[in-house]
């Protein structure tokens, strides 16, 4: 039978229910539990505006996504877990996209001072090279480069703790502070104490490349790591309704974007564009 102004009750299990809400008896349950859980029902769906057609519209989708969950056999409090594991996995996605990224680019810089350094050392023979090491041990003691009496070895040094210190911000994990000061000056000590040559500098390249490559390594396999848990988390709540409609036709770039992942970042991780599709679709 109708249901009236008032605080009516529905009919049925799947009669509407609290007066004119129009949600279903079900529905209702299945969205206080979701409540309870931290889920904002407003965030799930597109901005209808505010008429009596958009309220019937919102309705009727979270509606659909209380039925949906329930014949996945999902209750509401466990959907309000699926949306925030999704959540936080997606904002530390974002964090280590950053970290990763910038991480990249201080790798790219001490490799690239590396090879300028290894030239400026070969253009210098070992006795000149030694007289940087006094400067050197003060900028170990004090943070300041003091300078010599010989240009070429001041550009040697400058050159020297710049490449140090973009290497420490990379293995130490840290964009500055003491972390990455203690971490140059001990890579300095261990360099000063196997002599300073061209050939002591060209395997200390060598090695601090390397390791500067396993480290933005692990940023990529751990990123890649992250999506595959967001997709899995979307997957389950896209089988609700919950995060969005269907993806047909949808560019790649586009679909990144209305999903919350950088697309740019994604190819230079090596994802072509069918892979970003199909990993967010989770074909």
């Amino acid at each position: 039978r109708p249901v009236s102004s008032g605080g009516g009750t529905g009919s049925g299990t799947t009669g509407t229910t609290g007066g004119t809400t129009g949600f279903t008896a079900d529905a209702t349950n299945f969205w206080a539990q979701a409540s309870s859980s931290g889920v904002n029902m407003n965030s799930l769906i597109p901005s209808l505006g505010m008429g009596t057609a958009a309220v019937a519209a919102k309705t009727a989708i979270l509606n659909k996504i209380a039925t949906n969950a329930q014949t996945l056999g999902i209750d509401g409090g466990q959907f309000g877990a699926i949306l925030t594991d999704s959540r936080a996995k997606q904002s530390a996605y974002t964090q280590l996209q950053k970290v990763g990224s910038q991480t990249e680019v201080n790798a790219g810089t001490a490799n690239a001072n590396f090879k300028q350094l290894i030239g400026l050392a070969q253009k210098l023979d070992s006795s000149t090279l030694n007289t940087a090491i006094p400067a050197l041990n003060d900028w170990v003691r004090t943070g300041q480069l003091a300078l010599t009496g010989n240009a070429d070895v001041n550009n040697f040094n400058a050159l020297l703790s710049t490449s140090l210190t973009e290497y420490a911000k990379v293995v130490s994990g840290q964009t500055g502070g003491a972390a990455v000061s203690d971490t140059a000056n001990r890579q300095l000590q261990a360099l000063l104490s196997k002599g300073m040559n061209s050939g002591t500098i060209q395997s200390f390249a060598t090695t601090a490349a390397q390791e500067m490559n396993n480290r933005t390594t692990s940023y990529n396999e751990a990123l890649k790591g992250l999506f595959g848990a967001i997709d899995q988390a979307n997957t389950t709540s896209s089988a609700t309704g919950g995060l969005g409609g269907s993806t047909s036709g949808t560019s790649a770039q586009d679909l990144a974007t209305q999903k919350g992942y950088d697309y740019q970042a994604m190819k230079t991780q090596g994802y072509s564009d069918q892979e970003i599709i199909d990993a967010i679709n989770n074909k």
